[in-house]
């Protein structure tokens, strides 16, 4: 048998894609071998250079809880997107824990397609202090009803290191007239909203005393 040392550095050179759809699984297979293959990879994974997982129209909890206990400790980019906006309490479930499994490494984080509620949301976030970008752009129903202030403020104090902040909103108004001056390290001001019922056509910003907080505020942004 190969030493644990030996395997551990194989086990960086496997599984490279982590599109949890159609994939390769030469990580997931390697630690079921053996006890040995088990302890090689978790001492490959943190070093391991893709740390990028992703769920695309998933339903199976076992694989989410499968994949975040052995992969979720180099895990820093996590990206959820449910195939419809009703998934089992078990499937949140499975995605706050494989976010509590990184233990607070996670510096990317979409959450779409989903019901999850706004309380949920904040619950997952408070385990990522080092998150620096935040989607939950679309999707999101119980998150865009929610009261934007009360939602960004709490995720600005869980979350001081955002960079890059999508929160899908019930009105037709633009991330700089909503909540973006309750992230002042935020890169871009968005201006930008778009209406579904309209198009794509260009939007014009009215809030103005919204937007000249967040200018104040936002003294990192770059665009």
């Amino acid at each position: 048998a190969l030493p644990i040392e030996m395997l551990a550095h194989v086990a960086l050179f496997l599984d490279r894609y982590r599109w949890y759809l159609h994939r390769d699984n030469s990580l997931l297979a390697l630690r079921c071998v053996s006890r040995t293959g088990l302890d090689a990879v978790r001492r490959a994974i943190k070093n391991h250079p893709t740390n990028e997982i992703r769920f695309y129209n998933t339903n199976d909890v076992r694989q989410i809880t499968a994949v975040g206990k052995i992969l979720g400790s180099g895990c820093q980019r996590l990206e959820y997107e449910g195939k419809n906006t009703q998934p089992s309490p078990d499937k949140l479930n499975a995605i706050q824990q494989f976010v509590v499994g990184t233990q607070g490494r996670l510096r990317g984080l979409t959450i779409c397609g989903s019901e999850i509620s706004a309380q949920l949301f904040l619950e997952i976030c408070r385990a990522c202090p080092q998150l620096k970008e935040l989607d939950a752009g679309w999707g999101v129903p119980n998150i865009a009803s929610a009261d934007v202030d009360v939602l960004a403020a709490e995720l600005s104090r869980s979350c001081p290191l955002l960079e890059s902040v999508s929160i899908q909103r019930d009105v037709l108004l633009s991330p700089a007239e909503t909540y973006a001056r309750h992230f002042p390290n935020l890169k871009c001001l968005d201006l930008e909203a778009e209406d579904p019922d309209e198009g794509y056509g260009p939007y014009v910003p009215s809030r103005f005393d919204k937007i000249e907080a967040a200018a104040h505020q936002c003294v990192r942004a770059e665009e």
